[in-house]
């Protein structure tokens, strides 16, 4: 699950996931995994991870949108949000406006791992193949 720290009037959510990770998930034929589905079929996209290169990363109801990497050896995918200077418990903030959405980035981070070690090995296996 990602972790939220409460920093002045802010609170940054560090995935599990490297951002460079979802970068490639992204351009990937197996970029499904990074869309939590639901409703009655099991079909209906309800969450989506991606990345962006506007502002510090946005995340709602429908999903996440990663635009930094945090700066230590890691470069775990970040989102940092404003906190209004008028709220008294920030962290009771974070989890009215941004828990359902964290609870569905939990899920989509923990079935990420087994996609992208997939990605990885026919990366190599592609790499291999190549001659010269």
């Amino acid at each position: 699950m990602a972790n939220t720290k409460i920093v002045g009037n802010a609170a940054v959510i560090t995935s599990t996931l490297k951002l460079a990770d979802i970068k490639k998930i992204e351009k990937s034929t197996r970029k499904d995994v990074l869309t939590l589905k639901g409703g009655e079929d099991g079909k209906t996209p309800i969450f989506m991870v991606g990345t962006t290169t506007y502002g510090t990363g946005n995340i709602n109801a429908c999903g996440a949108e990663f635009a930094c990497a945090s700066r230590d050896g890691d470069q775990l995918a970040q989102i940092t949000l404003g906190i209004p200077a008028d709220v008294a418990d920030a962290k009771e903030y974070v989890v009215e406006k941004y828990g359902i959405a964290l609870i569905n980035l939990a899920k989509v981070e923990e079935a990420v791992p087994a996609v992208l070690t997939a990605i990885n090995e026919e990366h190599d296996a592609l790499i291999e193949s190549i001659e010269g």
